[in-house]
């Protein structure tokens, strides 16, 4: 800051009567009823006319802090700049206070404090890539030139603030752009193929300049890689996430990119456990634990995140008592913590549980975690779980022996599905199997009911039948049917027909 006595008198000598008033009751607020060191060089300053460094430590002479008054001085102008700024909020980020800093100097017209403040705001807006933050900056700049154009500022520093204000807009609006795409992907289901708009989204994408523009065109290329079952892509693109955090560490000042790398973090960490490499899922994540706190820092996501993990690891492994011990963990949360889980990610859970339920054998399980997905509202998350329940609603009763109840569900699905206008050739495929099971006098018409819809999973619609078997391996649980075996043992032994 340079000559630190100097400016800390000169800025307290700025302040009216109602600003010291504000001061000194912060003070007492923040030291919680005690007089701290820096009011009592904040009460000698004002007592001086004329800044006099030599007055100021005859007057401090019996101060203990006396010895480190430099310090304290930093101290005190700091101090009074958190106390008075308009933005002085709670939890305000570093930038949000340079910014908060820079318009109190400029109203107090103390313009040779402010281009050390401007420089340090545009050290940490460039770290974090807070362009926005940066424009205001640089308004903030032009500002200060503008009315000190005497202190021999030039055309070409102007230039220069200009050309930097056009830069930063170019790299928002690619980031903007990019974000667009993104947004593509929300409330689409991954197993959705989304077939013509992955092509138009391929097509628009380029790499983009900007480190956080680079990690949403990576998050972009995750949403692609996981609907194209390009799980090598999937992996790649996390890790070049991880890596620009790794490099560039003061992107993580910023929560919304620290959740890019959170999230990248566990995707890395679902895709690998897909493909089976269990013990680097497991790795991957512990990151969350180390370094990066998130379990202080966002801990809702945290736990969000670590009982998806133990449930889709849980679940490709067909490891149940890690399954179980992930759902009881679930209903243990806190209120307060369960409170900010998102719904979403609520239904996925639940709709996990109410798989794992039917390969363990515990079908009355599934239809308490069905029934738990319908009472979320607002009833529009997660459509496409939702209709599925409807079929794991069928598959639970077929379990309990109840085909009475699964004639009625056929008819109650048929109707919400019409009134819906879902048009799925798998659900009516579906429905269509489980209304003839009913009817069906034998085993073998049972059977073959079962046989015909497996058949879909070949020719035309295998695609598709594929995809939607994704939310439940209903193919499998056929199998285990028709041949008399569990599902946990077909399943195990990747049994077909």
């Amino acid at each position: 800051m340079g000559a630190p006595g100097r400016k800390v008198w000169e800025l307290v000598h700025s302040l009216t009567k109602s600003e010291n008033e504000r001061f000194y009751d912060r003070a007492f607020e923040y030291k919680r009823g005690g007089y701290a060191q820096y009011t009592i060089l904040y009460d000698a300053l004002r007592r001086q006319k004329v800044f006099d460094e030599d007055e100021l430590r005859e007057t401090l002479k019996n101060e203990k802090f006396l010895v480190h008054l430099h310090r304290v001085k930093y101290y005190l102008y700091g101090k009074i700049l958190k106390f008075l700024r308009d933005s002085e909020e709670e939890g305000e980020t570093k930038l949000f206070a340079y910014l908060g800093n820079i318009k109190f100097l400029l109203g107090k017209r103390l313009f040779l404090h402010i281009p050390d403040q401007i420089e340090k705001a545009i050290k940490l807006a460039e770290e974090t890539e807070d362009f926005l933050s940066h424009l205001k900056i640089l308004k903030y700049q032009r500002e200060l030139i503008n009315v000190s154009k005497n202190w021999g500022f030039d055309a070409g520093e102007i230039r220069e603030v200009h050309e930097n204000e056009t830069k930063l807009r170019q790299l928002d609006t690619e980031r903007f752009e990019l974000q667009k795409l993104l947004d593509t992907f929300k409330g689409v289901s991954r197993v959705s193929s989304m077939k013509e708009e992955i092509n138009i989204i391929e097509s628009q994408l380029t790499i983009p300049q900007s480190k956080t523009g680079l990690i949403l065109y990576c998050r972009i290329r995750i949403n692609i890689a996981l609907r194209t079952g390009r799980y090598a892509d999937c992996i790649l693109e996390t890790d070049r996430i991880i890596s620009i955090f790794q490099n560039s560490k003061g992107l993580l000042q910023n929560d919304s990119y620290y959740k890019d790398l959170v999230m990248a973090i566990y995707h890395g960490a679902m895709v690998r456990s897909f493909i089976g490499k269990f013990e680097e899922a497991d790795n991957i994540m512990k990151a969350l634990e180390g370094e990066l706190n998130t379990k202080n820092r966002l801990p809702s996501l945290y736990y969000e995140l670590k009982i998806l993990h133990e449930l889709g690891i849980g679940m490709a492994s067909l490891n149940f008592p890690r399954i179980w011990e992930a759902i009881k963990s679930y209903y243990e949360l806190p209120e307060s913590m369960l409170a900010n889980i998102d719904w979403v990610k609520k239904i996925e859970i639940l709709h996990i549980a109410a798989n794992a339920s039917i390969i363990d054998e515990k079908p009355k399980d599934t239809l308490k975690y069905i029934n738990s997905i319908a009472n979320i509202k607002p009833a529009y998350l997660r459509l496409d779980i939702r209709q599925f329940s409807r079929i794991l609603f069928l598959v639970a009763h077929y379990d309990l022996g109840n085909l009475d109840v699964i004639e009625t569900g056929v008819r109650a699905a048929r109707i919400s599905f019409k009134r819906k206008k879902v048009e799925n050739a798998f659900y009516t495929g579906v429905l269509k199997m489980f209304s003839k099971i009913t009817r069906a006098n034998s085993i073998e018409k049972k059977k073959l009911a079962m046989r015909e819809f497996l058949a879909g999973f070949t020719g035309d619609s295998a695609q598709s039948w594929n995809r939607m078997n994704q939310y439940f391996n209903i193919k499998a649980w056929l199998i285990s049917k028709i041949k008399q075996q569990s599902l946990l043992t077909i399943l195990r032994e990747k049994d077909e027909l």
